[in-house]
């Protein structure tokens, strides 16, 4: 049941680290809520291969489940428009890496 300010008790109970893990994942999720209330959702895109896309989907989705568990935020995959395939410079840039010469 809530309290007069309508706030319920979470408990979490584990190990330690189960705890701090759990502590963790609940206070990232609560942070993306607020990040979204108060200046709304941050967009970033990054271009992955078809080749590993599903390595980062993971079977039934769950590694997608995990990364949005653990950071808070919601992860979308869709397919990118015409043309099929990006220059390497773009995906490079996408994700932070330093160019092949």
């Amino acid at each position: 049941t809530a309290d007069s300010t309508g706030m319920k008790v979470l408990t979490i109970t584990g190990t330690m680290a189960q705890v701090q893990k759990g502590v963790e994942l609940v206070r990232n999720k609560l942070a993306s809520w607020l990040a979204r209330d108060l200046q709304g959702p941050v967009r970033r895109e990054l271009y992955v291969p078809n080749l590993v896309i599903s390595s980062v989907i993971g079977k039934g989705g769950w590694k997608i489940a995990e990364f949005q568990l653990l950071s808070g935020g919601a992860i979308n995959i869709e397919p990118v428009g015409e043309p099929s395939h990006f220059p390497l410079a773009i995906l490079c840039e996408s994700l932070n890496l330093a160019q092949p010469a």
